[in-house]
């Protein structure tokens, strides 16, 4: 054999462990650098601005036309525009919420670091209760707070970031001098450009070098999560920054989501001489969510009205994953940007002012989409039901006159606010008669999904029944205060309807009556009953042959106490007629202003990867939409060779057993993928080697991908398998 021969059947590469893929090595080279061309940013700016005046769309908007892409540019304007308007509303809200919410633990911690004394280190222990998800806002108020009120500054640490000592120190140290350090390394740290002497990154040296060029106050090293550092850790950290008190002045603070008891008993009692502190109660997560859900969702002046299922779905997850307020609050700007992006009947939300001037955008297609609409179906049926020539007529307009819906919808925004405040009062006049039970977020939710009983147990008439007269007094006072005034915390106004005013011309006289009859009862003597009070019932025993039986009556009433039953009654009567519930879905045309669809938050917010992987996997066409890919996967139980190298792999490691060979598994690969280039004809053998590289690397780089996502692992038995990985 020749050399020539030799050298064509044996090449370097075959010795090699390991190959490189290029695909792009018969390409015809590219240039390094790219050609220069002429700045001309400002005249193609201009130019972009006058197209993106002429075609009405801005370039940086991420929203699409929708209406079957009929939609014109204006609307998908307004949509946008609307989402940051209302959303930039509630958010400065959420933000006033939770800077209100722990200012009272703010200022007493602030107010003992300015008062504290002595040698041994000053420490805040703050007990933020069992959700750890709250600890980050609160340790991030306290970070603002401190550093605003002195020259000082704040380290958080936490038992993730703080493995030991020197990650500790290193962390420490980083922080206050605001310099990256590496913590794994030894490097060196330098300070200032006239300092030669080198520090080591966890010498409390450099921290104190630094101080003295730049003075602090104080330097606050907060343990966020004071339960998950290891004991000894904590007490030597305690120990060695007690050890630099006199040149450094440190001051802790300690989350604990126990007790003080607990954490003193894990420190050794030596380091527990050397601090000092107080304990501090912050506000519990549960009430800031309260606070937060009734200022961004329940107020009267919030846009955008969520229905029961996503509100029940949002609480719940709060709940069950002890989940932090930012997680309700991201939860809470997603169903913003889902309605607004998804939904083209949202442009009716902007005011009544804006709709009237810029009426013009609405379209044919949103008339069509109007009368397609559940409420529309339930306005036009109620209307017939009634019978009456007006609602007749307005029957007829909403299915025959454009001009006429038009005019409907461009008015929703007025009966959305009507239906919120009607639902906020009645909701208010409950909470007053003791019909709602606390949390208010839960009794809301409630209120939407359930229609309270006229009568009976849990009905308002059962519950006005049950007061006293003094209590009646009490919640009369509360209703016409709710009528008169309104509610700042929910930001309700006064009641402006004539029913309204009628109804409060109504309790102000039964107040007066009741006031009345109960000086006149107390210069008398005497106590008030009504004939529904345990005390107006007697029991009467009569003995039938030798029986005893038991019987109860009623007992007689006085003149006061009959004044005082008929006041009751005609109160309840007139309460329960005025506050008739009515669903928000009911309401014409509330699609525009109402979002109750838990789909798209739960996919979000709670993903399944699982099902997810294997979606994708099994039928990688629903996410790439591609015409390799084909619309069915594996159509009759064979796997198309143009699917991707991981996508087909997945299809054989359904087929395999608990271990697969990795020979077998490559044979069965390289099977299936030149099947399909040999029908093309490709029968060379060079091409074919290059083919079976090309091949070799989609194999390995199919098999890495399925191991990234858990589906296989290195099997133990044999080394030249792999063994599938259960997923619970």
């Amino acid at each position: 054999m020749t050399n020539e021969e030799l050298q064509s059947t044996f090449s370097q590469e075959d010795h090699q462990v390991a190959f490189i893929f290029n695909p792009e090595e018969n390409e015809a080279p590219r240039r390094e650098r790219p050609s220069k061309r002429r700045k001309t940013g400002g005249r193609r700016a201009a130019v972009a601005e006058g197209q993106d005046e002429e075609d009405g769309e801005t370039p940086s908007s991420w929203f699409g036309p929708l209406l079957g892409g009929a939609e014109s540019p204006a609307c998908v304007q307004q949509r946008e525009r609307l989402l940051g308007e209302n959303w930039a509303m509630v958010d400065a809200r959420i933000q006033d919420i939770l800077r209100a919410s722990n200012s009272a633990t703010l200022d007493e911690v602030s107010q003992f670091v300015r008062d504290a004394r002595g040698d041994k280190i000053p420490s805040a222990f703050i007990i933020t209760g069992p959700n750890i998800a709250s600890q980050d806002l609160l340790f991030e108020q306290l970070s603002d707070a401190l550093e605003r009120s002195s020259s000082s500054k704040f380290i958080r640490l936490r038992s993730s970031e703080a493995t030991n000592l020197k990650n500790a120190l290193k962390k420490i140290i980083q922080d206050a001098t605001s310099r990256t350090l590496v913590v794994d390394g030894e490097e060196e740290l330098q300070l200032g450009q006239g300092s030669s002497r080198r520090y080591l990154p966890y010498d409390l040296e450099a921290l104190h070098e630094f101080l003295g060029r730049q003075p602090h106050e104080h330097i606050f090293v907060a343990f966020q999560d004071s339960e998950g550092f290891d004991s000894g850790l904590l007490s030597d950290v305690i120990t060695l920054l007690s050890s630099w008190r006199p040149q450094i002045p440190f001051t802790l603070l300690f989350g604990i989501a126990t007790s003080i008891d607990l954490l003193e008993s894990r420190l050794l009692k030596s380091a527990c001489r050397l601090i000092y502190g107080v304990q501090f109660d912050c506000v519990q997560t549960e009430t800031i969510l309260e606070e937060v859900f009734k200022g961004a969702v329940v107020s009267s002046d919030v846009p955008l009205r969520l229905g029961p299922q996503i509100l029940r779905g949002m609480l719940d997850r709060q709940r069950d994953q002890m989940a932090g307020i930012q997680a309700f609050i991201s939860s809470l700007k997603y169903v913003y940007m889902c309605h607004f992006y998804a939904n083209a009947l949202s442009v009716l939300l902007a005011p009544e002012t804006e709709t009237e001037e810029g009426g013009g955008i609405l379209q044919a297609e949103h008339v069509e989409a109007l009368r397609h609409l559940p409420s529309f179906r339930y306005e036009v049926e109620a209307a017939v039901e009634l019978t009456t020539a007006d609602s007749l007529q307005h029957a007829r307009s909403l299915l025959e006159d454009g001009e006429y819906l038009l005019t409907q919808a461009r008015a929703g925004n007025g009966r959305r606010q009507d239906w919120v405040d009607s639902h906020l009062r009645s909701l208010l006049v409950r909470e007053a008669a003791g019909a709602v039970q606390p949390p208010f977020s839960r009794a809301y939710v409630d209120s939407l999904s359930t229609a309270y009983p006229d009568s009976g147990n849990g009905s308002l008439t059962e519950c006005i029944r049950r007061m006293g007269s003094a209590g009646l007094v009490g919640m009369l006072r509360r209703v016409v205060s709710v009528i008169k005034e309104g509610e700042p915390s929910f930001y309700l106004g006064p009641a402006s309807k004539e029913e309204d005013a009628a109804l409060l011309g109504f309790l102000e006289e039964a107040l007066s009556r009741l006031e009345q009859l109960e000086a006149d009862a107390e210069s008398a003597g005497i106590t008030l009953h009504t004939k529904y009070s345990s005390q107006s019932k007697v029991m009467r025993t009569t003995v039938v042959a030798q029986r005893v039986q038991l019987s109860r009556d009623s007992a007689a009433l006085r003149d006061e106490d009959r004044q005082l039953t008929d006041i009751v009654d005609a109160v309840s009567e007139r309460l329960t007629l005025h506050f008739g519930a009515k669903r928000p879905e009911k309401v014409l045309f509330s699609e525009a202003w109402l979002y109750d669809n838990r789909s798209p938050l739960r996919d979000v917010m709670v993903p399944r990867p699982r099902a997810t992987f294997r979606r994708s996997l099994a039928r990688p066409y629903d996410y790439l939409s591609c015409a390799c890919c084909g619309s069915g996967g594996a159509e009759g139980g064979v796997v198309q060779a143009t699917l991707p190298a991981t996508s087909i792999l997945y299809h054989l490691y359904l087929e395999a057993g608990s271990l697969i060979n990795v020979a077998d598994l490559w044979s069965a690969f390289y099977t299936l993928v030149r099947r399909q280039e040999e029908d093309d004809g490709e029968e060379e053998d060079e091409r074919q080697q290059q083919d079976e590289r090309k091949a070799l690397v989609m194999f390995y780089r199919g098999l890495a991908d399925l191991r990234a996502m858990g589906f296989v692992k290195s099997s133990k038995k044999k080394t030249d398998h792999i063994a599938k990985v259960r997923w619970l």
